[in-house]
């Protein structure tokens, strides 16, 4: 098969609440509480590159970032462009 060149690039970013310090890393994370999206291409890579990860489930973008800023995940792995919009 030949593909042409991506005429967009969404890169994934992982979200956290300002009391992390210091540079966040999928490295990083092991044993920490991550929010996903269901069904996407990021939830089969961190199972099967990043299995301390305690990931989370979600349905949508919003009850992600809820519960960055609640408290209840210590991050929220996503596509930066759906994230922030």
């Amino acid at each position: 098969m030949l593909f042409t060149k991506p005429y967009i690039e969404a890169p994934a970013g992982i979200f956290v609440t300002n009391k992390i310090e210091g540079p966040i890393e999928l490295s990083n994370c092991d044993k920490k509480k991550v929010s996903i999206s269901i069904g996407y291409g990021m939830q089969d890579y961190l199972e099967t590159h990043h299995p301390k990860i305690e990931l989370y489930l979600i349905s949508d973008i919003l009850t992600g970032l809820h519960r960055v800023s609640s408290g209840i995940s210590e991050a929220f792995i996503k596509n930066v462009v759906l994230a922030i919009y």
